[in-house]
């Protein structure tokens, strides 16, 4: 039967052996060693220490049995050679962990019980010394050793305080342990956490697949991970830990394609530890020799990522994650369990990503999810509030038609005017036409005095009556008898004398066409009308002139009047649209005279009315254009108008919208200073 051992009072158990043990254990607990080498070193102290014939250290898994993490002088129980001696030495493990004190059990001691519990017994040739090693009130593991059978007394209870002492070094390794495992797991968790976080930061399928390489990469504590999309029936691959840029047509990145097309084909995982699977699909195996002849790595995990699905573990694969190792740290069996844990954030983030980038018009759809987040019941009531009078308004300015009338300035004219220039040189002598004087056609207006004219005529005169006396006086001497010789030259003589007189009168005859009398030369009117030639005497009297001098404007009152237009250059174009665009072949004309600014008056412009060449007037282009006054009460009123009378003047250009015919100007401005 195992015999628990009785709590006494401390015995003096001191020796230079047990101190140093103590030190040595404690210092030992200072280090950083893993738990192997712990396990060993502590053992090898205390079995040292304490003389006995060996030891072991058991810890307690999650089931509640145990491990053994490290043995000495094992063989010495001889329990394999015993039918049931593990059986029993195992259920004796269980029946020390019930206990917080050390057990003691004798060689070849125990009762069998009957139960599927078996039976906890002590079948090797030492007694069995157990002690527990207690965490947080939780037996976490035992301390055994095994020695020669000693009687009860004082020794066997020092030994079984001291063994209890000792596992309180263990209970605070494995306090350490936790500690350190519940730091790790907090980093791995916040890691886990940032990786999610920035992995679903983004619906872009490049900056997704970038941080699930370079943040997973620092997760899987691997050498390389990269990510490879199926897009319709390729495979590509967007990211690689450690490369800002994938550059397709490298080897090394088209063997990745390959490998990874090959898995999503497959369907499964692909773990390779420096042997190949002969039980993989033929294209895998050839997509993975393809790889690993350009890269490196030594270990290798290919995991097929899948759509999320609800109801189901996972749809169609769509992308690969690939993780490599060039020195592998750990096993295979390690990174795809990491890659367990970082799988189906990545999964669905890239699920996600790529659903939003096959997503037709996704922009506009993104644009009306916004609003319809952004509405709500007081928001649209309040945005219709706002929003009712600008739609009325822009309805308005659309919808309502409006004639667009363009301004224009120019002059009142009779149809019949004309300028008289002077057709001689000289100096105006006398004004018979006074300006608003009517005149008829012929009248004499002004006489022109040119005594150069007149001195050429009288020059002329005279030569043409020398030249008569000459002439009388060669055929007096042609009647008598001369000789042959002296009646040959008078001929001679006569002749160049009729030519001379011939020549002469008609330089005289044809400044006498000119003006019968040059010093009093008239200048008769062109046409019957009014002189509109304002102070005329004083500019006119005394005046020299020369051929082609304007003189006086007559025009034709009692006749048609009409407006002489210039039309500014930007108002051309629509101008001649409405004239294209009338069926009748002109516009309608409202007339403004300066001199009546209470009454509007019609007009029409026609398409012959238009000029066909602009000019420059106070340095802006203009068009000229003629309106034709049709306005019977204008047209009686043509007699006692004044000449040059300003008219502004607005053409109708055709209907428009009214927004267009109020901001039009806005309009070309903008277009001509913003988008030509």
């Amino acid at each position: 039967m195992p015999e628990p051992l009785t709590h006494e009072p401390e015995s003096t158990l001191h020796s230079e052996a047990l101190a140093r043990l103590l030190e040595e254990v404690r210092v030992l607990l200072e280090t950083t060693a893993a738990p192997a080498i712990f396990f060993a070193e502590f053992l090898q102290r205390v079995v040292s220490a304490m003389q006995v014939a060996g030891g072991a250290i058991w810890t307690r898994g999650a089931e509640g049995s145990f491990d053994l993490e490290h043995t000495i002088n094992w063989p010495a129980l001889r329990l394999e050679g015993v039918p049931d001696g593990i059986a029993c030495h195992t259920q004796l493990l269980q029946v020390a962990s019930q206990r917080e004190r050390a057990l003691w059990v004798p060689p070849q001691s125990g009762s069998k019980l009957v139960g599927d519990g078996g039976h906890a017994a002590n079948r090797s040739d030492h007694g069995l010394l157990l002690a527990p090693v207690i965490v947080e009130k939780q037996i976490v593991g035992l301390l055994e050793i095994w020695l020669h059978p000693i009687p009860e007394g004082r020794h066997r209870r020092d030994l079984a305080r001291l063994l209890t002492e000792l596992t309180g070094f263990l209970a605070a390794f494995f306090h350490k342990r936790m500690c350190q495992s519940l730091v790790h797991q907090q980093q791995v968790w916040l890691q886990l956490d940032t990786f999610v976080r920035q992995v679903h930061s983004s619906l872009d399928p490049k900056v997704v697949a970038q941080w699930i390489a370079q943040e997973g990469r620092r997760l899987l504590e691997c050498d390389q991970v990269s990510v490879a999309l199926r897009w319709g029936q390729k495979t590509r691959v967007e990211a690689v830990s450690g490369a800002a840029v994938v550059e397709p047509n490298s080897r090394l990145v088209q063997c990745m394609r390959s490998l990874g097309d090959a898995v999503l084909q497959w369907g499964e995982t692909l773990i390779y530890q420096g042997k190949r699977d002969e039980t993989l699909p033929p294209t895998v195996v050839s997509a993975l020799d393809g790889y690993l002849s350009e890269s490196n790595c030594k270990m290798l995990v290919v995991w097929p990522l899948k759509k999320p699905q609800a109801g189901s573990e996972g749809g169609t694969a769509f992308a690969a994650l690939t993780a490599e190792s060039f020195e592998p740290a750990f096993s295979a069996e390690q990174l795809h369990q990491r890659l367990q844990a970082i799988a189906p954030h990545a999964s669905r983030a890239l699920a996600n990503a790529v659903e939003t980038a096959r997503m037709p018009l996704r922009w506009v759809s993104h644009a009306l999810a916004q609003v319809r987040d952004w509405a709500n019941t007081r928001t649209v009531t309040r945005l219709g509030l706002y929003a009712l009078p600008l739609v009325v308004l822009i309805a308005f300015l659309t919808l309502v038609p409006m004639t667009l009338r363009l301004e224009g300035k120019g002059q009142l004219v009779p149809a019949q005017r004309q300028m008289v220039y002077a057709a001689q040189n000289g100096k105006i002598i006398e004004l018979r036409a006074r300006p608003g004087d009517r005149v008829e056609k012929g009248q004499e207006l002004l006489f022109i005095e040119d005594l150069d004219t007149q001195l050429q005529i009288d020059q002329l005169a005279i030569k043409v009556g020398a030249a008569e006396q000459r002439l009388s006086l060669l055929s007096e001497q042609l009647g008598k008898k001369t000789s042959s010789e002296e009646r040959s030259a008078l001929v001679k003589e006569r002749i160049q004398q009729q030519y001379e007189l011939r020549k002469a009168t008609v330089e005289r005859d044809i400044l006498l066409q000119t003006s019968r009398s040059p010093r009093k030369a008239p200048v008769f009117a062109p046409l019957a009308g009014k002189v509109v030639t304002f102070d005329a005497h004083e500019q006119l009297l005394g005046k020299t002139v020369k051929p082609g001098d304007p003189l006086l404007r007559i025009a034709g009152v009692t006749g048609t009047w009409e407006i002489e237009l210039l039309i500014p250059e930007r108002n051309v174009g629509p101008i001649r649209a409405g004239l294209f665009a009338s069926e009748a072949g002109f516009v309608e004309v409202d007339l403004l005279l300066a001199s009546q600014p209470h009454r509007t008056y019609k007009g029409r412009l026609y398409k012959n009315g238009l000029g066909g060449e602009t000019k420059v007037l106070d340095n802006a282009v203009v068009l000229p254009a003629r309106i034709r006054i049709v306005d019977e009460e204008l047209i009686q009123q043509g007699d006692n108008l004044p000449v040059g009378l300003e008219v502004r003047s607005k053409v109708h250009c055709g209907p428009r919208s009214i927004g267009a015919v109020w901001f039009h100007e806005l309009w070309e401005f903008l277009y001509e200073h913003v988008i030509f």
